[in-house]
């Protein structure tokens, strides 16, 4: 039997839910300002970053000084939701983790 979790993080925004997400779906390279510290850059490595398919490298750091990165692609897009979700496609946290999935929704 594996292990498995969730974690879940709550953070309160000064802007439409709307405005914020339109806002981290175009300009996906400031998500590690959204963050705060353990993200370190974000960048497009392949598509728009719009759309499923999309490929994004995330750098960030585990215990607060070894930085590691992850490619994620966008598996799940809902614009009237304010939903997009995440798939570990390689790198670091895959040796990790057999499955990582990162969801990210505006309430």
């Amino acid at each position: 039997m594996a292990l498995t979790g969730t974690v879940q993080i709550e953070k309160e925004i000064q802007s439409s839910p709307k405005k914020f997400f339109h806002r981290f779906m175009d300009l996906p390279s400031h998500f590690h300002k959204a963050v705060g510290h353990d993200s370190h850059r974000s960048t497009l490595l392949e598509g728009d970053g719009k759309n499923v398919g999309s490929l994004l490298h995330f750098n960030y750091a585990l215990d607060g000084t070894t930085v590691l990165g992850t490619v994620f692609k966008i598996e799940a897009l809902d614009e009237e939701k304010y939903l997009v979700i995440f798939g570990g496609h390689e790198g670091d946290a895959l040796k990790r983790y057999k499955v990582i999935k990162f969801i990210y929704q505006e309430r």
